[in-house]
């Protein structure tokens, strides 16, 4: 019992983080993105912040540093809750709760930045998200599935 209370904590947790990066407003988000993009550049090249090539980078990078956090942001989420619900054991359509709990998420957290200074939710990203989810749930689902043949 305490591996299935722990998963569906982890799920809770997980969202909880999607939710307080969800919450920041555009200037916040904005500078997280920038945070991440100048300090990986600043360890692998010679170029420094605050200089126009940085200024450069950081507007060629932020799209896709942008789409990636969401795509491990939510990643992760498919992959804790097909555990979370494989675990307590549902085992019939496990593929489509755990999508459906996933894509749910995926549009009230996109609702929710509405309400965020500067923010706007957007229909692509939780096509995005939703997509994320589905990839990490079909992958431990054959992982799953490659389990079992070998037990």
């Amino acid at each position: 019992m305490g591996k299935k209370i722990g998963a569906i904590f982890l799920v809770l947790l997980w969202m909880m983080v999607i939710f307080s990066f969800s919450a920041k407003n555009g200037s916040s988000s904005s500078g997280m993105s920038r945070k991440v993009i100048t300090t990986a550049v600043e360890t692998f090249t010679e170029i420094e912040d605050e200089t126009p090539e940085m200024d450069k980078v950081v507007k060629i990078l932020s799209f896709p540093v942008r789409k990636g956090a969401h795509f491990f942001l939510y990643f992760v989420l498919g992959m804790l809750v097909f555990y979370a619900l494989h675990l307590w054991g549902i085992k019939k359509r496990v593929i489509l709760y755990a999508f459906f709990i996933c894509a749910l998420y995926a549009a009230s957290d996109e609702w929710h930045q509405t309400f965020v200074a500067t923010r706007s939710g957007e229909v692509k990203d939780v096509l995005l998200d939703s997509f994320a989810s589905l990839l990490a749930i079909f992958l431990f689902s054959f992982v799953q599935i490659k389990r079992k043949r070998y037990e």
